[in-house]
């Protein structure tokens, strides 16, 4: 292993990293996701590995590099390799992949949704984020669940049961509960969106109301059955609330892997035209969904996918029940693409495509 990791030291090192930022970022991905791995977790052939990434290197045009990518490329390349074996995608004949495969038709149906081509407006968009923060917020008791599962962390501390399987959960913890926030700090994903939210006069009072709630007196349901939102919302966030309570442990590593992780970076993808085209001076947002394609899709995502397939074991029955709770994820969100597209089509402003100044 350490004659592994000075080999790709040399070869990752280049004497103006600045300049070669792109190149070394693309090589980077490269190379973890053509890298073999055994069952202990640690890559095999890495020489292999190191040498198609080189070669990639060297064809490749040097492109602008992610915020992302460059604080990961800020850090020692060797710690970059050290944990390299938890960034990979799990092969194409696991029991998440074979999920994924039954999804298509949903998954098909959620991403050809018109809700990313709507926010064309100051108004529909702030009118998007006032419902969508609800799944902003919801999203991290899913992944507290797990945490509490596997990673020792309810009450007295214990070691975790798989350390494997806790890493990959922390990892994903330490994104989504301390990310950059662009501005030489660090913030979860749910206050960047408040902030984003802030920024555009969006109206978070409801989200506010529904948080302050649950700090005061844990109460969820009865708070959240007042707020003036739509009941498409309010059902989306019943579901991953309840899941989140209730449900067996690879039903949540599902809804969070299909209907968050691994689908959120082509849903965030799909916002992005529309809205720069549209020049609503939504920096914020827009940091908040670039944020979430570089790590759901090049980091989260494929931790996401290994977690599930660590907890189904090789079980039909388990894959089956993780597939079925996670159609339903999927099911959710298309209502509440839908409930949204129903809120922004009832102002009359949006019919006209006129940006708000």
């Amino acid at each position: 292993m350490q004659t592994d990791r000075a080999a790709v030291s040399q070869f990752l090192t280049f004497p103006d990293r600045k300049n070669h930022a792109g190149t070394l970022g693309k090589s980077y991905r490269q190379f973890r996701s053509q890298a073999r791995f055994s069952s202990s977790g640690f890559y095999e052939d890495s020489n292999s590995a190191i040498q198609a990434a080189a070669a990639i290197s060297a064809d490749a045009d040097p492109s602008r590099i992610s915020a992302g990518d460059a604080l990961r490329l800020a850090s020692p390349i060797n710690t970059v390799i050290e944990n390299i074996f938890i960034m990979t995608l799990p092969p194409s004949n696991s029991q998440s992949a074979w999920i994924a495969g039954q999804l298509n038709p949903a998954t098909e149906k959620l991403l050809a949704h018109p809700v990313y081509h709507s926010l064309k407006t100051i108004s529909s968009l702030r009118k998007f984020m006032r419902e969508h923060v609800f799944a902003v917020w919801d999203f991290m008791s899913l992944l507290k669940r797990l945490q509490r599962e596997f990673c020792g962390s309810s009450g007295t501390w214990v070691p975790p049961r798989d350390p494997d399987v806790a890493r990959f959960i922390n990892e994903i913890v330490l994104g989504e509960e301390s990310d950059t926030n662009g501005r030489g700090g660090f913030t979860s994903h749910f206050e960047l969106y408040l902030s984003a939210m802030e920024e555009l006069g969006a109206d978070s009072s409801p989200v506010r109301r529904l948080v302050s709630a649950v700090r005061e007196n844990g109460s969820v349901e009865a708070t959240l059955g007042e707020l003036p939102i739509r009941p498409e919302t309010r059902d989306f966030v019943r579901f991953n609330l309840n899941t989140a309570q209730t449900s067996t442990p690879w039903e949540v590593a599902a809804v969070f892997c299909f209907g968050r992780e691994d689908i959120v970076p082509h849903m965030f993808q799909r916002f992005l035209p529309s809205l720069q085209q549209a020049g609503l001076g939504a920096e914020r947002f827009e940091f908040y969904l670039q944020r979430h394609i570089e790590l759901d899709g090049n980091e989260h995502g494929p931790l996401a996918l290994r977690l599930l397939d660590s907890l189904l074991e090789q079980s039909s029955e388990r894959a089956q029940q993780a597939l079925s709770a996670a159609k339903r994820a999927i099911e959710l969100r298309i209502l509440l693409w839908d409930g949204i597209m129903a809120e922004v089509s009832e102002s009359p402003e949006e019919s006209s495509g006129e940006a708000e100044s």
